[in-house]
């Protein structure tokens, strides 16, 4: 006997993107026109035993359309680290769009992608 087979859908979105970059501060944040700055502040410096956080101070920006938050740390601590990090983390529900992506990444030229996360999201069509 044969089973019934169900239509699966699966859906992969674009979950969190983190890269570096040689851009500075101020140009990133005026080319990103659609987003607003929600809170700068210095992180803690953790100095447990040998750690200490690798960047003084983040930025969290926030697409107020898009819900789309951007995370910038910046001002290294020490030498090799990239002036920029920025984690871009989107809506849980849309996923990051490839137009955001492309804006996000020119404001930040040059960058190095350091992490991509894929979500895949397993529905069942019920047709």
């Amino acid at each position: 006997m044969s089973r019934p087979r169900s239509k699966e859908l699966v859906i992969a979105k674009v979950d969190r993107v983190v890269l570096r970059s040689q851009a500075e501060l101020l140009a990133v944040v005026q080319a990103l026109l659609a987003f607003r700055t929600e809170s700068d502040f210095a992180q803690r410096n953790v100095n447990a035993g040998l750690f200490l956080a690798p960047y003084g101070r983040i930025r969290k920006m926030v697409n107020d359309r898009t819900k789309t938050r951007l995370f910038i740390q910046y001002c290294p601590r020490f030498r090799r680290l990239a002036p920029l990090r920025v984690a871009i983390v989107p809506d849980d529900r849309r996923g990051l769009k490839r137009h955001e992506l492309e804006m996000i990444t020119a404001a930040l030229k040059p960058f190095d992608f350091l992490i991509i996360e894929v979500a895949l999201d397993f529905g069942r069509d019920r047709t």
